[in-house]
């Protein structure tokens, strides 16, 4: 009292979810589809068994010697290689590695020019205000130039002079 069309359907989408790891033989019992009578079925579980069998196998001999069994025939897993992954990441480190060097040299760069344009308006400052104080006559009057930070040119220790005074030159 076996209902035949249910167990068939049973054997058959076993066998779908196995078929990867089923030998030519194995499939072969599968072919026609679904077992309609008991003999073909006796011969689908039968392939199954051996299925079965040699999957068994494959374990027992992962568990004498160790690793990993062989159930699909060494065929790819469809996945991205190891390597291709390796050379992605490497890229992709080396292209952040270059952002942040390139960004450093630029800001590195831009406090240069500024500092560069504040010495030169510093300079520019110092010579105006020379230039101002001669239009003045106070050059003259001062018996000294001044440098533009208030330190005058006799001075002992600015800027290196030991002169206590400066002849202006004449105009």
């Amino acid at each position: 009292a076996v209902d035949l069309p249910a167990r068939a359907q049973e054997v058959f989408r076993l066998f779908h979810r196995l078929e990867k790891n089923a030998t030519k033989e194995e499939a072969s019992a599968f072919e026609g589809g679904r077992a309609t009578t008991a003999e073909q079925l006796q011969l689908q579980g039968e392939a199954l068994a051996a299925l079965q069998l040699r999957a068994l196998g494959a374990v027992a001999v992962v568990d004498c010697e160790g690793g990993v069994p062989d159930f699909d025939h060494d065929k790819s897993g469809g996945g991205i290689p190891i390597m291709l992954m390796a050379g992605i990441a490497v890229g992709v480190l080396a292209g952040i590695t270059m952002c942040c060097t390139w960004c450093c040299c630029r800001c590195a760069k831009r406090r240069r020019a500024k500092r560069a344009a504040v010495d030169a308006s510093a300079l520019l400052a110092g010579h105006r205000d020379a230039a101002a104080a001669a239009e003045a006559g106070a050059v003259a009057e001062a018996g000294a130039l001044e440098w533009g930070d208030g330190a005058s040119c006799g001075d002992a220790g600015s800027r290196g002079a030991t002169d206590s005074t400066i002849t202006p030159l004449s105009a």
